[in-house]
Parts: structure tokens; sequence; C-alpha cells
């Protein structure tokens, strides 16, 4: 019998990475030079996997493509936004603005975007998160709780790397900050 909870870890990292190849092409096509996205060092958006995942596991009893359509953007959207706010205060860092998009909320969310998740909310659950589990059924149960087991190793520390690269980055700066300030202080008072 397949382990759902191993099956849904590594839908969320499936997710995750193809939300990051998305985004990497995507901007990469955009700014005309190679662009990689996201804050991990590894190959993966985890705010894709979030959102594909919360819309398997809270919405898949819609049926009706239309409502899941609504609720899928919808539930996407306040993930981002959630995101966004969470990474601007932890680290005074945005990872994505939105401003030169219509229907913007301060740079963190916008119309396309949404329109752009409930799109793939339905396609997640409706069609792709399906597949997932054809796949799973055929794979050994411990094999994918040693694929999903791994899979939260190497991601918890990929976390704690980045956060510290952040952190680290954060305090240097705030560092460097002051030591200028208090050069030009002296200077200012030695004349």
């Amino acid at each position: 019998m397949m382990n759902l909870v191993s099956s849904a870890i590594t839908s969320f990292f499936i997710y995750a990475f193809f939300g990051w190849a998305w985004e990497t092409v995507y901007c990469s096509y955009i700014e005309k030079r190679f662009e990689r996205r996201g804050f991990l060092f590894g190959p993966i958006c985890p705010i894709y996997g979030a959102g594909a995942m919360g819309a398997v596991l809270l919405l898949g009893w819609i049926d009706n493509p239309f409502l899941l359509f609504v609720a899928g953007a919808t539930l996407a959207t306040i993930i981002e936004l959630i995101t966004a706010r969470a990474l601007l205060i932890s680290f005074g860092k945005r990872w994505w603005d939105y401003s030169h998009m219509p229907l913007n909320y301060k740079g963190y969310i916008c119309a396309p975007a949404t329109v752009l998740f409930g799109g793939f909310s339905v396609a997640c659950v409706q069609i792709i998160q399906p597949a997932f589990m054809q796949v799973f059924t055929a794979v050994a149960p411990h094999t994918l709780n040693l694929v999903a087991a791994s899979l939260l190793a190497v991601c918890s520390i990929d976390v704690l790397c980045s956060v510290e690269r952040e952190l680290g980055l954060a305090l240097y700066l705030n560092g460097a900050k002051n030591r200028i300030m208090y050069e030009l202080q002296n200077y200012m008072y030695s004349r």
C-alpha cells in the first residue's frame, strides 16, 4: 500500500522543481540573460509546491472547474502574499516585485499571476496529481518513503544554509553600514 504522506511530500518537491524551472526560464527570457530564481540554493521554489499541494489537499473535493479555479487562485494568491511579506520581514529583501503588472497590490501579488495560479490549481487537482498518484502506486512503498525522506533531508539542509546566507549577508551589510557611519561621523567631527 502506498504511503500518502510520502506521496504528498514527493509531489510537493516535484511541483517546487517545475515551478523553479518555469520561473527560471520565464525570467531568463524576459531579462535576456540567465536569471536564477528562488530563495534556496537548490533548484526548487517551495511556494509552487505549497500552492499546488494546498490546492490538492484543501480543494481536491471541488468538482466544478470554475469554482476550483476561483478557490485555487484565491488560495495561491494568499500564499504568495504571506510568503512575500514573511521574506521581506525576515530578510529585508524581495524575491519578486509585480509593481509593473496590472492590478497589483504593493508589488506582492497581481491579477495576471492570480489567473495563472487559478489555472494551475485546476490542472494540479484534476490532471497532474491523479497522474502522480498512478505513478506512485507503481513504486514500492519503501522506495517512495526513502525518496520523500531524502528530499526532506536535502531541502532541510538547503533551507538552513540559505537562511544563514541571507542573515549573514544582512548582518554583514548592517555591520558595513555601521562602520561607514562611524567613519563619516569621525571625519565630520575631526574637521
